[in-house]
């Protein structure tokens, strides 16, 4: 009985990670939405600062990632639902993206009431930064989780984003949001065109 149960162990444990794999090829658009949402956002923001417009960074950033996240959750969503699939894997990688808004919308209202309380500016180098830690680490875990170790990469390129924009000044936000939409073009968008090269391959050969 031991003996059954182990195996079927196994099995769960190789259709994780079977799951995971697929799935990360298939959201190839997940990682070409971020890779051109953040860049047009930092576009956004350039323009803006050009023209002599600031103090709207406190609300622009939040809503592009809370809206990005929104559009991601209801994208997943329904690739599950077209899949008709709901598995214990399916949800722990959801659960895991969770996670990552979540400490995101955490680190925006500390960051926020802290500019409220003691009167001073949003710091919005701190909060890219927080970020792309977060990123890093999520990507990680998903790289352990899933056995794609080239996600690792990923990974460490977040971690020196972060380390890159907390080197810009914090009195012009602007150069870290530049340095967030190139890592983004970098680190997500290059990755997302080659997951959906792979995925087309892979279809083609069904």
């Amino acid at each position: 009985m031991s003996t059954e149960r182990a195996l079927q162990d196994i099995e769960t444990i190789k259709e994780f990670i079977k799951r995971g794999r697929s799935r990360m090829v298939d959201n190839g658009f997940f990682f070409i939405f971020w890779g051109i949402l953040i860049p047009a956002a930092v576009l956004v923001n350039f323009l803006l600062n050009y023209n002599g417009i600031y103090g709207f960074e406190v609300w622009f950033w939040p809503v592009v990632g809370i809206g990005g996240g929104i559009v991601s959750g209801m994208k997943g969503s329904h690739d599950s639902k077209a899949r008709k699939t709901n598995s214990y894997a399916d949800r722990i990688h959801g659960q895991v993206w969770l996670a990552l808004l979540l400490a995101l919308l955490a680190a925006y209202a500390g960051l926020f009431l802290s500019a409220v309380v003691f009167k001073r500016n949003f710091a919005v180098v701190e909060f890219l930064s927080a970020i792309s830690l977060l990123l890093g680490t999520v990507v990680w875990i998903h790289s352990v989780i899933i056995r794609m170790n080239w996600l690792k990469i990923i990974s460490a390129g977040w971690w020196l984003t972060a380390i890159a924009v907390m080197l810009t000044s914090s009195s012009e936000p602007i150069y870290a949001s530049v340095v967030m939409g190139i890592a983004t073009i970098i680190l997500n968008l290059i990755p997302g065109l080659i997951l959906r090269k792979i995925s087309e391959e892979k279809n083609e050969a069904a």
